[in-house]
């Protein structure tokens, strides 16, 4: 059975989550100034509930497989497993956003100098009671914005937007800048310039300490008088005189 989308990746339904238990499906977008946007998603199924024998493909079928990015020209697909989870990994890069905004289950665009994201309302009714087979589902959206983020119902962090599918409650929803901002994508959004001033000013500060020491130490110097001064030489003696 197939599973339906929420967000930009799949989600469950009561059936398909009776037969194959736990899942990964996740998906990372990075939109681009240019309007293109590079990204990785991953749909895979628990090891404990995949056949003996079956193969990556055939498992990420399972759980629903993401056949709106497969067909698309640039998409590479590739065997994805890790101690958990055996299933298939898309990856692109530099894609046009057209090509790749028909896999949102919602709308992706750009609006002047924002990227506007509008997920559609999410449907996880059927998920209810069925907490015991989703201890180890993964099913997170991340999308990483060019600039600032601007307005969210996400987790933030940086330029980069988070959204747990299984717990959303409402449209995932997140308006970001267009136009780099400096901030760093995903992490606590330090910016890289100020990073670069504080180097500067550490080494500038390095290089003043040096030279007022040294210019200290010279003052501090006299010239040692010698300790074995040239001897004076003798007197000579008179010569006697006929």
């Amino acid at each position: 059975m197939r599973i339906k989308k929420l967000g930009l990746v799949a989600l469950a339904s009561v059936a398909a989550l009776s037969l194959t238990g736990c899942f990964k499906s996740t998906a990372h977008y990075t939109l681009h100034e240019d309007d293109t946007v590079s990204g990785e998603i991953i749909v895979a199924l628990h090891k404990d509930f995949a056949e003996e024998g079956m193969t990556p493909e055939e498992a990420s079928d399972s759980v629903g497989g993401n056949e709106t990015i497969e067909g698309i020209e640039g998409v590479e697909t590739e065997p994805y497993e890790d101690s958990k989870f055996i299933g298939v990994k898309y990856t692109f890069e530099d894609q046009p956003l057209t090509n790749i905004a028909p896999s949102v289950d919602g709308t992706l665009v750009r609006d002047g100098d924002v990227f506007v994201f509008q997920g559609n309302d999410p449907d996880t009714s059927d998920l209810e009671g069925m907490e015991a087979f989703l201890d180890e589902a993964d099913a997170t959206l991340k999308i990483t914005f060019p600039g600032k983020v601007t307005d969210t119902n996400g987790s933030v962090s940086g330029t980069t937007v988070t959204w747990n599918l299984l717990t959303l409650t409402e449209a995932p929803y997140a308006t970001g800048g267009a136009v780099g901002s400096g901030d760093s994508g995903d992490d606590s959004g330090f910016s890289t310039g100020v990073l670069i001033a504080i180097i500067c000013g550490v080494l500038v500060a390095i290089v003043v300490a040096v030279v007022l020491a040294n210019r200290s130490k010279g003052k501090g110097q006299k010239a040692a008088p010698a300790e074995n001064p040239p001897a004076k030489p003798a007197p000579k003696k008179p010569t006697d005189k006929k």
